[in-house]
């Protein structure tokens, strides 16, 4: 099918849509682009199902949901395109739940989950599951260092955590070798030593 200038028509769940763009929650997207987010200010999603409309992104590679409404069923949808390398849930309404959503999402390397209280230490076994992370955020969460003791991700390079019990962070740098712990703005440890630290 083909509209008023020629541009070729698909349907989609009965909407019709251009080849070129692709409308998720009144904004329109280039269906090439390899980043998504909505145009500021924005941060109600009104329909989580909207966002199913990820998977017609044929490059994407990462994705911003900062300060935004999206929920566990929202990220669900998100997951869906498996593509996805750098996802930013910074300020949202997930759970430790949503987190399992996550696992579909095999080449993701960098999650943003900071400003995010009402995830806990109940996450981290969803978080285990993301084998290729390199870089993770996940201060200002409820994540306490038990949490982080059970932290297992292998080739992470960056954790950026809240402030806790340094022995703790030692321990855990230890297990992780090629991780640099920041606790943002007050220390840094790596190898199971301590870099820098703010007295």
């Amino acid at each position: 099918m083909y509209g008023m200038h020629g541009c070729s028509i698909k349907s989609f769940n009965g909407i019709l849509m251009s080849e070129e763009s692709i409308h998720i929650c009144g904004q329109s997207f280039d269906r090439a682009s390899k980043h998504f987010g909505f145009e500021w200010p924005f941060n109600e999603i009104k329909e989580m199902s909207e966002l199913k409309k990820l998977r017609l992104f044929s490059q994407l590679k990462s994705a911003s949901f900062g300060s935004t409404n999206l929920n566990d069923l929202g990220l669900k949808y998100v997951c869906e395109n498996t593509d996805i390398e750098n996802l930013d849930l910074q300020d949202t309404h997930i759970t430790n739940n949503g987190i399992q959503y996550l696992s579909q999402l095999k080449q993701l390397k960098y999650l943003r989950l900071k400003e995010n209280r009402q995830l806990n230490s109940t996450c981290i076994k969803y978080l285990n599951e993301l084998q290729n992370l390199m870089d993770l955020q996940i201060h200002e969460t409820s994540i306490d260092q038990v949490g982080i003791v059970n932290l297992n991700l292998v080739r992470l390079k960056d954790l950026l955590v809240d402030e806790m019990d340094p022995e703790t962070l030692l321990k855990v740098s230890a297990k992780l070798p090629e991780c640099t712990f920041l606790v943002k703005g007050k220390a840094e440890y790596f190898k199971g030593e301590v870099v820098w630290k703010k007295y």
